[in-house]
């Protein structure tokens, strides 16, 4: 049995012992048969749990105060609401919990009905919702509960909740949800807390921007990153990458240019410069490719394992070609990071810009040539190596037996023999 399982059983069970010790068996004969023969539960039986919740302060051991069986009866009952073919129980539950939230009762009992709707809710409990989260204890529940629901009237309900919010802590979990829906109507009410004097409002409005902003905000979130924060600065970049790629998958065909702008403002801060790359290789496409190619040679060594790592792995078959493009007369360090991005590539057809580099003046370079024509050649390239053994020093050699003997192969080793011993 699945824990899913069993933790439904023992609601169900506690369920049925908090009608039988409350005394209600709404008509039934024998309510311990209620959940057993499949029976229906009514909105009553859902209503009179409802009723049975006591705020926390007055519970506690066996005392008549003690809600506990009530509370996991309840937790039973989400829990079916929620299963798929369970429509009249939920209509029964949500009409119930509807009833309880607006009844004249502790705000700590309606935390836990807030808490259970989250398994079950639908649209129509988003009119009960909106006024709660203008109560501070309730808020935070509440909005989980909307954004759960995720329905452009439970936008509005937290925007308008935003709208009248007092408090810090309302208003950070406001914007925190509407960033979550992914809200876009949200971003001029979102926007001015950029400003807040309080940090992690500030942060939530950072973030909520990057999931439901547009255009107008990556002007204000490039605002952000010239704070003096450096945290400040980090999660407004992040917001401006979450950004980009909402606005690329929804077709924006601006995103390429504006992220290679914004790399261009920022040319000495390698998080942007890799945030950027980043970026560019998930959009792809020629612009994004040149980009890429041209911070081969930058001198941060993290921007420039970046672009190579993102080069090596492009699924852009012009990518190659690129490459190979700017092996010659390469310097010998850029050439090393060339030979390696080829390597990792795989794509033979970059054989022939490879091949004269295997006789260059720089020992690594010689090297990282003969690794990238193993690892595009296979086998193929044994013919092609063992020769340079006979001219090599005691460095390259030593490079070449260990770059030969891990080439695959069921016959590379008797082909290597055969070779080796015409050399002799």
């Amino acid at each position: 049995m699945t824990s899913a399982k069993l933790r439904f059983g023992r609601a169900a069970c506690l369920f049925l012992f908090a009608l039988f010790s409350m005394g209600r068996c709404y008509g039934q004969d024998d309510p311990q048969q209620l959940l057993a023969d499949g029976r229906a539960i009514t909105g009553e039986q859902v209503a009179a749990l409802c009723r049975g919740l006591v705020p926390p302060a007055g519970r506690g051991g066996e005392k008549p105060g003690d809600d506990t069986a009530v509370r996991e009866a309840l937790h039973g009952v989400a829990l079916r609401a929620g299963q798929s073919g369970e429509d009249v129980l939920r209509a029964a539950a949500l009409k119930a919990f509807s009833g309880a939230l607006q009844a004249d009762v502790p705000d700590s009992v309606k935390v836990y009905l807030l808490d259970q709707l989250r398994f079950f809710a639908d649209p129509s409990i988003v009119p009960i919702l909106g006024p709660l989260l203008a109560r501070p204890e309730l808020c935070d529940l509440a909005a989980r509960v909307l954004v759960t629901v995720g329905t452009p009237e439970a936008a509005a309900a937290l925007r308008q909740g935003l709208l009248t919010a007092t408090g810090v802590d309302q208003r950070i979990t406001l914007v925190q949800a509407l960033g979550d829906l992914g809200d876009s109507q949200a971003a001029s009410a979102v926007r001015p807390f950029l400003a807040a004097p309080e940090r992690k409002l500030k942060m939530a409005a950072i973030t909520a921007l990057g999931r439901c902003g547009g255009v107008r905000d990556a002007r204000a979130l490039e605002a952000v990153m010239k704070s003096e924060s450096a945290y400040e600065r980090a999660r407004a970049l992040d917001a401006q990458m979450t950004l980009l790629r909402r606005r690329h998958a929804a077709g924006d065909a601006t995103t390429v240019a504006d992220c290679v702008a914004l790399m261009e403002a920022y040319p000495e801060e390698p998080h942007v410069q890799c945030a950027g790359l980043t970026f560019l290789a998930a959009a792809g496409g020629q612009h994004s490719r040149e980009a890429i190619v041209a911070c081969f040679p930058v001198e941060n060594p993290r921007v420039r394992a970046t672009a190579f790592r993102l080069a090596a792995t492009a699924g852009d078959g012009a990518m190659t070609a690129r490459v190979a493009e700017a092996l010659p007369g390469a310097p010998p360090k850029l050439a090393i990071g060339l030979l390696g991005v080829l390597a990792r590539r795989g794509d033979r057809s970059a054989l022939p810009e490879v091949r004269p580099l295997l006789t260059a003046d720089a020992p690594g370079v010689r090297t990282g040539a003969a690794e990238a024509l193993a690892a595009l050649a296979g086998r193929d390239g044994v013919p092609e190596l063992v020769p340079l053994l006979g001219t090599a020093d005691k460095a390259d050699r030593q490079a070449l037996e260990r770059i030969l003997v891990a080439i695959p192969g069921p016959d590379v080793n008797s082909r290597l023999g055969t070779m080796l011993s015409a050399t002799k």
